[in-house]
């Protein structure tokens, strides 16, 4: 999920989104043929201090730069957790090896 609240919006959400979807090869509300990953806007992750805001499970991914899409994408499809995301908006990052872990 990216955010697209104003706040992350002027922060850079919108190019987030765009090399998500470059990525992927879908749009904002599209699944990977394989149905493993979907891309969706939504409203307000409550991150806006450090926006822009990406979730990914239960993990946020704060002040979250066009960069940082790949290591997402290439971790889900590895079968992994994306390392550094916080439990909660504004927690501490925290180091998963495992999907669901």
């Amino acid at each position: 999920m990216v955010c697209t609240t104003i706040s992350c919006q002027l922060a850079g959400a919108d190019a987030v989104v765009s090399r998500f979807e470059e990525l992927l090869g879908i749009t904002i509300g599209g699944t990977t043929g394989d149905g493993l990953i979907s891309l969706i806007a939504v409203e307000c992750l409550a991150c806006c201090g450090n926006s822009p805001a990406v979730q990914v499970d239960f993990d946020y991914f704060e002040s979250f730069q066009p960069e940082q899409c790949e290591g997402i994408v290439e971790a889900l499809r590895a079968g992994r957790h994306p390392e550094g995301g916080a439990g909660v908006p504004g927690g501490d990052p925290v180091a998963r090896t495992e999907v669901g872990a």
